[in-house]
């Protein structure tokens, strides 16, 4: 159902006109650290309950992109969050979020704010940083933080030939942005391809253009490790470990180690998976999600899930014999770690992109929610649980 956010905190509309907008923290000129942090008391766990989901706007006009929040029992469903908090809208083409430390890291890739900063707690912004800070990129496409520390992927800028040239990942240093060198790029990043990156054991990984996974250390990538199948998508596993999905001319499920550099590899052989086993799968949707030992993937409108111990895969749910406008699953598959819920976010048509759901089943294959009409060309969903340390 659509709830109405009622606002009984005082907001301040008054925002800072320059190059990085601030309310909190207060950023003094001279780069210091921040004077003013968020209460660490005041903003303890539970936050990281229910789900986030990160909507582009419609692409080509001044609609901007939004945030939407889904209660943790999936029923309540509250639109448009920020600008009901902050009185603007969330960037333009909004493409990825990561949550650390109660912030919300939110990339867009048009318009003047690239990153936006707000809190978990009350959804207010606390810095934007605009096009003006960030000059050397393109078009941003995926974010991760580590330690404050933002990781912004940028897949560069087409060229002639409709190829993109000129992408990498940049780090941006959010604790002293106004110090020379808090905005560089990482050394041997040159090749990324766009995708979500995942950040386990105080590195962060990310995927290069044949399919090889980068591990990235400050800086610097410094290993690049390449399979016998290109990876298509990464998660990060319950065990400290890193859930892939290969695709080439067969489909595999890969539970890798970074440390010991060990994988345990699972073949998906069944007819179910030819959407991925013919690598149509991929970046920009997002068809993979995992817990536990469970592995989601989406072939269309169907859901499937592989059970890694058991080496099983099942039709989960045809998401079609629950809502017949589900026809084109529009970035959003997920699954919620604390709780098992399968997420799925739909649009009918592109040209009917107004028509479209976001349908969340238990994991006993129940229909918990079927939210009609609210999101507009999702960008992603986020279980809060994902983040927790």
């Amino acid at each position: 159902m659509k709830k109405f956010l009622t606002l009984a905190f005082g907001l301040s509309l008054g925002f800072l006109a320059s190059c990085a907008t601030e309310n909190e923290p207060i950023l003094p000129k001279n780069g210091d650290t921040p004077a003013v942090e968020p209460n660490k008391e005041e903003l303890k766990n539970p936050l990281y309950k229910g789900a986030l989901l990160l909507n582009e706007g419609n692409f080509g006009t001044s609609i901007g992109g939004s945030l939407d929040v889904i209660s943790e029992d999936g029923k309540d469903y509250t639109d448009n969050i920020f600008e009901a908090t902050n009185g603007h809208k969330l960037g333009k083409t909004t493409q990825d979020l990561f949550v650390e430390d109660n912030r919300v890291y939110v990339i867009s890739q048009k318009g003047e704010d690239f990153l936006t900063i707000l809190n978990l707690q009350d959804y207010k912004e606390i810095k934007s940083y605009k096009k003006a800070v960030l000059p050397r990129l393109k078009t941003p496409h995926n974010v991760a933080v580590l330690n404050k520390l933002v990781y912004i992927l940028d897949i560069g800028a087409y060229d002639a030939n409709w190829q993109l040239q000129g992408g990498a990942i940049y780090t941006l240093d959010t604790k002293n942005i106004h110090q020379d060198g808090g905005f560089k790029k990482v050394e041997g990043s040159e090749n990324v391809a766009k995708g979500r990156m995942v950040v386990l054991n105080g590195k962060v990984y990310a995927l290069d253009k044949q399919g090889a996974v980068l591990e990235i250390e400050g800086n610097k990538v410094i290993t690049t490790k390449s399979f016998d199948l290109p990876i298509v998508e990464m998660s990060k596993s319950y065990d400290g470990h890193i859930w892939m999905l290969a695709s080439k001319d067969k489909g595999a499920i890969i539970n890798y180690d970074p440390k010991s550099d060990a994988e345990v590899r699972h073949e998906l052989k069944t007819k179910e998976v030819d959407g991925l086993s013919t690598g149509k799968w991929g970046a920009p949707a997002i068809h993979f999600s995992a817990t536990q030992d469970t592995i989601y993937f989406a072939n269309g409108p169907k859901i499937y899930r592989h059970i890694f111990k058991a080496e099983k895969n099942e039709l989960f749910v045809d998401v079609l014999s629950k809502e017949e406008n589900a026809i084109m699953l529009y970035n959003g598959l997920a699954v919620d770690p604390s709780n098992g819920y399968v997420y799925f976010s739909s649009i009918k048509g592109y040209p009917e992109y107004k028509t479209n759901n976001t349908v969340i089943f238990s994991k006993d294959k129940e229909l918990i929610s079927n939210h009609k009409n609210l999101s507009e060309f999702p960008a992603g969903i986020y279980p809060l649980a994902k983040f927790q340390n």
